[in-house]
């Protein structure tokens, strides 16, 4: 029997609406995978140590991880206002990625840090409210003002890296090559640093081809469904542009110590 010619024309237009819708599906879903939202652009700060007598600023990323004002950063990035408590610490934020962030003075409490790692933990204690000179205690403040602070969910429970070689993984923070804004970077594993305790091996470094600059230290990784895997922290040149992310099972371990450590002044 032949076939109907509009037959083969309203087979033809189905196969391409379904293709169509098919391909519409495919890109909201992995275009939802690899996209951060606006709560991992604001979680993500960053931070200026300023020398008072040269007015030189070190600089580099933070990223909250509660909403009470925990920071998790770099030691690399703090230890300048470590060694040397005159020094001004300077918060930006981020509430439109299209534009630099909001600079304000805080008050910042340091409360552990492990060099061994690169991670320090601060406590964000005092804000400059906008058109007022006198700081004010953070945590009346976001009272007072019903402020939910955006801020990154860390798997408390995670003892592996969470991600696989080949997996794609992002990355936020303020990199010195970026400019002034944010900036958003995006790559794979490409392998992984382990260090040999007690006959086992632990998780300690995530090695990435996305862009890793000065700056971004301190930041905030994220796999492709936007889970919080670790912090960059440093990058090499030497062989290659190889970036490194300390892995979550690091960031856990450092946080279990913080927690169950007598004194919070500081861990190493």
């Amino acid at each position: 029997m032949k076939a109907d010619k509009g037959f083969h024309f309203k087979k033809r237009l189905m196969l391409s609406v379904v293709f169509c819708v098919a391909f519409s599906m495919w890109v909201a879903f992995y275009g939802s995978l690899s996209a951060v939202t606006n709560n991992e652009i604001m979680a993500v700060v960053q931070l200026h140590i300023v020398d008072p007598k040269t007015n030189i600023s070190n600089e580099g990323s933070a990223t909250f991880i509660s909403g009470d004002g925990y920071l998790l950063t770099n030691y690399h990035v703090i230890s300048p206002a470590i060694q040397d408590k005159t020094r001004a610490i300077i918060l930006c934020l981020t509430s439109d990625a299209r534009k630099p962030p909001l600079c304000s003075p805080v008050g910042l409490e340091l409360r552990a840090y492990n060099e061994n790692a690169d991670l320090a933990l601060l406590k964000l204690k005092l804000v400059l409210p906008s058109g007022s000179t006198t700081p004010v205690d953070f945590a009346t403040f976001i009272k007072d003002k019903h402020i939910v602070l955006n801020h990154v969910d860390v798997n408390r429970a995670a003892q592996d890296e969470q991600i696989s070689l080949g997996d794609q993984i992002q990355i936020l923070g303020y990199p010195l090559a970026g400019g002034l804004s944010i900036t958003y970077t995006e790559g794979v594993v490409s392998g992984f640093e382990r260090i040999p305790l007690n006959g086992s091996w632990l998780p300690w470094l995530i090695k990435t081809d996305a862009t890793v600059n000065p700056g971004n230290s301190g930041g905030a990784a994220f796999d492709q469904s936007n889970h919080f895997i670790g912090i960059p922290t440093l990058v090499r040149t030497d062989a290659g542009e190889i970036g490194y992310i300390i892995s979550l099972p690091v960031v856990n371990s450092f946080l279990d110590a913080v927690l169950t450590a007598s004194s919070t002044s500081g861990t190493r």
